[in-house]
């Protein structure tokens, strides 16, 4: 069969010859041709002079360049076969598309992982810098070829140069991507312990060995082999009995305790937590029940860390929902205390409010956990409020209607605490539960609204919300604090517009002396100071309390930063206080060393005794 116009242009033209064939003369660009049902960009490959420019041509009409002809040859192939590597490279950044780590991938790189020695020497012969770049992740040519290649192509880069224990960006070596190869473990793993023996226990950056890569991918005949040439089996710190709990996989528990049967007795003695709390954190049933019947103890508390046990752990694990609920019920039956507690003070349903586990919050529920419990002083379904999870709060609502009256040491209700941690839901559900909580004030005389004040995440929805309820927006607590002064306290600049926006007081003061921006100043909120500055830049002016300014107050209490803004918006650094205190004063008795250092650079210094004498009793008034 004979090429097309269009296919024989692609091969020796130029894109706009090309062009006028597609557009003008109606050349099919998606017809294939020739002995092995080549495409225009197979074609466009073996054009030495303008194969680049036809290729963009072709590609933006929607070709393909991955396309392959009838011997699986693919227009790479074709150009890196013709030397023209200018459009090989062209050909493979097309391919790699918008993927960043990819992009760094050159040649070498592409065929390694296509596992095809025949272009990896033509390329290498081209030029010979390339097998030494770094592509993907940091990887080297023999990184990629450890998880794709044959052992052949181990062995010849290793010989052409490429260092066998190099690492990625990961710090990983070639070792650890041998268990992500299908097949071959074995040999790969020998064949790089000749090599660099040491590759056997090398840690990457997050302390990941070989040995916890071959676990991970269930390559048991490479953990096998790892084993037997000296691989780490038990670390304090990364004991690979852990990780196959933690991995989930059984049958790498059951090889592991093959090789030494004296782990899990071992562990029987410890006082940290065991293969059992990583099996209850990351595994299935199976595995639990392998553990228990092979002795270990199901009751054992992780003494050293929170002092949980194994029913507080299954309360972070994330196997399906089924499989926690038989899991929940095991633990149960063999007697674990359903309200343990840590440490801190945490039961196990506790611990499943804290994970937002609703499936072993549930369980724990018709299980008799005792709903009277406290942690901090906050009852359950205050707990719930503050860990933002509505779930367990309609939960404990219903199994215990009378926890939505309580409240906490400081006087907080579910409200208060919803406002300042939760999200707009639980604070619309917990209103529709029960309105006389809007009206509730803490024992600091704080609103729900002052709470909500604090709230980064969900604040101004909420406070927007409050607003809506008639909560006032310049109610006072026992101190003389609004709500926008704990927003400004807090740098909670969203939530301060808001407030603004429906009316907050910009001229409140506290006892009529502090203005809105000492205030900022005092609590050390600069985020607070400059957004209160931005929209009423009076206050900066003003003096409170016995004459004192801005800067007196920032000198006083504040940090260099703070200060430093200050001066910056024009505060009189030679003003003096009602008693003749000028920030000199202030500063003198500061133990920071940065703000000591800051005014000392603007040239203030501690003044004589006479100097303050003087200024007390009026003699440089003017």
């Amino acid at each position: 069969m004979e090429m097309s116009p269009l296919h024989v242009a692609a091969k020796s033209s130029d894109a706009e010859h090309c062009r006028r064939l597609v557009e003008d003369e109606g050349a099919d660009f998606g017809a294939v041709s020739g002995d092995f049902d080549a495409t225009v960009i197979h074609c466009a490959a073996l054009n030495t002079s303008h194969g680049k420019e036809v290729v963009k041509y072709f590609v933006s009409h929607g070709m393909q360049v991955d396309q392959k002809d009838s011997e699986g040859q693919e227009p790479i192939h074709y150009a890196v076969r013709a030397r023209n590597f200018e459009v090989a490279n062209e050909l493979l950044q097309i391919k790699c598309g918008e993927d960043a780590e990819e992009r760094k991938n050159n040649l070498i790189h592409y065929f390694v992982k296509e596992n095809n020695p025949e272009f990896i020497t033509i390329v290498h012969e081209s030029n010979r810098r390339l097998i030494k770049g770094k592509g993907e992740c940091g990887k080297t040519a023999l990184h990629l070829a450890a998880q794709y290649a044959e052992l052949k192509i181990c062995k010849w880069l290793d010989q052409n140069g490429v260092q066998v224990d190099s690492r990625d960006d990961e710090g990983c070596t070639a070792m650890h991507y041998a268990a992500l190869r299908d097949s071959d473990h074995v040999k790969f793993v020998r064949y790089f312990s000749k090599k660099k023996g040491m590759l056997v226990d090398k840690e990457s950056k997050d302390g990941m060995t070989p040995l916890h890569y071959a676990f991970q991918h269930n390559q048991l005949d490479m953990a096998k082999e790892l084993i037997r040439l000296g691989g780490v089996i038990y670390n304090p710190i990364n004991y690979e009995m852990h990780y196959c709990a933690r991995v989930n996989n059984l049958e790498g528990m059951k090889m592991l305790n093959k090789e030494n049967d004296s782990f899990l007795t071992h562990e029987n003695d410890s006082n940290i937590w065991t293969t059992i709390h990583m099996a209850a954190l990351h595994a299935n049933l199976e595995m639990i029940k392998w553990l228990d019947e092979n002795d270990v103890n199901l009751h054992k508390k992780d003494e050293f860390s929170h002092r949980a046990s194994v029913l507080h752990y299954v309360a972070f694990n994330k196997q399906s929902p089924s499989e926690l609920v038989k899991i929940v019920q095991y633990f149960i039956q063999k007697g674990l205390d359903v309200n343990g507690l840590t440490g801190e003070g945490m039961t196990p349903l506790h611990c499943a409010i804290n994970a937002k586990n609703t499936v072993v919050a549930g369980e724990l529920v018709k299980h008799c956990a005792d709903l009277e419990q406290e942690l901090t002083g906050l009852n359950f379904l205050l707990y719930c409020a503050k860990e933002d999870f509505l779930f367990g709060a309609q939960l404990m609502l219903k199994n215990k209607p009378q926890l939505i009256k309580g409240v906490d040491p400081e006087g907080r209700n579910a409200l208060h605490i919803a406002a300042e941690f939760s999200n707009l839901e639980m604070c619309k559900w917990l209103v529709d539960e029960d309105k006389d909580l809007i009206k509730m004030l803490t024992m600091k005389g704080n609103s729900v609204l002052h709470m909500a004040a604090k709230n980064k995440n969900h604040g101004q929805e909420i406070v927007r919300y409050l607003i809506s309820l008639d909560v006032p927006v310049n109610g006072r607590n026992n101190f003389d604090l609004a709500p926008l002064h704990y927003a400004l306290q807090h740098g909670n600049v969203n939530v301060a517009q808001e407030m603004v926006t429906l009316g907050a007081d910009l001229n409140a003061k506290i006892g009529n002396e502090s203005n809105l921006l000492h205030f900022s100043v005092l609590k050390k909120s600069l985020e607070g100071a400059k957004f209160i500055h931005s929209i009423n830049p009076a206050l900066i002016k003003q003096r409170a309390m016995k004459g004192k300014n801005a800067l007196h107050f920032g000198a006083e209490h504040a940090n260099a930063k703070m200060c430093k803004w200050l001066v910056s918006q024009g505060v009189d650094l030679q003003e003096r206080t009602d008693n003749g205190k000028t920030v000199a004063d202030f500063v003198a008795k500061r133990n920071d060393k940065d703000v000591k250092q800051y005014f000392k650079t603007l040239g203030v210094k501690k003044r004589g005794f006479c100097s303050r004498l003087f200024s007390r009793n009026g003699c440089f008034s003017s």
